[in-house]
């Protein structure tokens, strides 16, 4: 139930950053495009990636703790790993005090 509260949270946060910082005109289309991201591709391509990694570590019927650990770490990693680039990579443009238009009119 955590994990739903979190992801709701950050989706809502997603299109209300969107929403301010879209033109209005592309405001639509900006946020279908982060739902087909998020829920379609994203989700895809998560699934045969984790599918991928299980199948690879996991071996016999009878998984040892060694090997869910180490399929555990891989996601962790990943996670960590996109943290660290959106905390050091993400800047946003300030402009007199008023927040710049991401995709001008």
């Amino acid at each position: 139930m955590d994990d739903d509260r979190r992801h709701t949270g950050a989706y809502v946060a997603s299109q209300v950053y969107i929403d301010q910082n879209v033109a209005p005109q592309f405001r639509a289309q900006a946020q279908g495009f982060f739902v087909l991201v998020s829920y379609g591709v994203g989700q895809g391509l998560g699934t045969l990636t984790a599918g991928f990694i299980f199948n690879s570590i996991m071996s016999g019927d009878n998984a040892t703790a060694v090997q869910w650990q180490t399929f555990w770490f891989i996601p962790l990693l990943f996670a960590v790993v996109v943290t660290l680039m959106f905390a050091f990579g993400f800047k946003e443009k300030l402009r007199a005090g008023k927040k710049e238009v991401m995709i001008a009119d």
